[in-house]
């Protein structure tokens, strides 16, 4: 993904998570400032949930998530496929 966001000029920052509830922490310091904020996630459900959970206002996120875990079941619920 870096390659394709670099070449299209867009301005991102990667946060990786180190413990529980870590992503959380970081989802409501994001989005805290009351400005718009677009938020993709990488990982399982569990990581999901937490990013959800953390963010202040959702009226002002954008969430974007590929799946990456081992059960997936926040895709199925949503009953998002995979492109292929």
């Amino acid at each position: 993904m870096e390659p394709e966001l670099k070449k299209r000029r867009v301005d991102y920052k990667v946060v990786f998570t180190g413990y529980a509830r870590h992503a959380t922490e970081i989802a409501a310091k994001l989005t805290a400032d009351e400005r718009e904020h677009y938020i993709v996630v990488l990982g399982g459900d569990g990581t999901v949930n937490e990013v959800i959970s953390g963010i202040c206002d959702c009226s002002r996120v954008v969430l974007g998530y590929i799946p990456t875990g081992s059960g997936n079941d926040f895709t199925r619920a949503l009953k998002l496929r995979e492109v292929k």
